[in-house]
């Protein structure tokens, strides 16, 4: 597989829109008064903030400041998202670091398979329901189930993560997304 995926934009200027919205989890309406050109600039320069030199950088968020309020929040808060937790933002990543978390991921699923996880809230309610029927004195203690719903809930987020991951390199890929 390449490490060189990158977005495939549509031709027409709504459907860029449209698209690089869905990528940001924006909503389109929002760019409504501002016209197509300038609304595809904006998102595309918010989409590739993380992967430009900081000259560049200044210059997006000087760019930003001229928008009205509410935009202006809602766009800047997309490039600051991504500097404190980079897994909400998976659009902001380099497709290399993509990889490398599926590759992080992938092996942390590989350890709760082994250990017999599976990652559905009816697999958690089950886990519970078991820890629950365990014998009272030594079997069944808050500490049993604290500690059982944290394991399972560790590996689903993980499973949750993953499930990210694979959805951005199959759009950069230019693929639908099947779990």
């Amino acid at each position: 597989m390449s490490n060189e995926l990158e977005y495939r934009m549509p031709e027409k200027d709504s459907a860029k829109i449209a698209y690089l919205c869905e990528i940001l989890n924006l909503k389109k309406q929002r760019f409504k008064d501002l016209p197509d050109k300038e609304t595809i600039g904006l998102l595309s320069d918010v989409v590739l903030y993380h992967h430009v030199s900081r000259g560049e950088q200044r210059r997006i968020l000087k760019r930003l400041t001229t928008l009205p309020g509410p935009l202006h929040a809602k766009l800047r808060n997309k490039v600051t998202t991504p500097l404190v937790q980079p897994l909400w933002s998976v659009w902001s990543l380099p497709t290399q670091e993509l990889f490398e978390y599926q590759e992080l991921f992938d092996t942390i699923a590989s350890y709760g398979n082994f250990l017999g996880f599976s990652f559905s809230a009816a697999s958690g309610k089950e886990v519970i329901e078991k820890v629950k029927s365990l014998p009272g004195k030594d079997g069944r203690t808050p500490l049993t189930l604290v500690s059982t719903v944290l394991i399972w809930g560790f590996f689903w987020n993980n499973a949750s993560a993953k499930a990210t991951i694979q959805e951005e390199i199959n759009r950069r890929a230019g693929k639908r997304f099947q779990s």
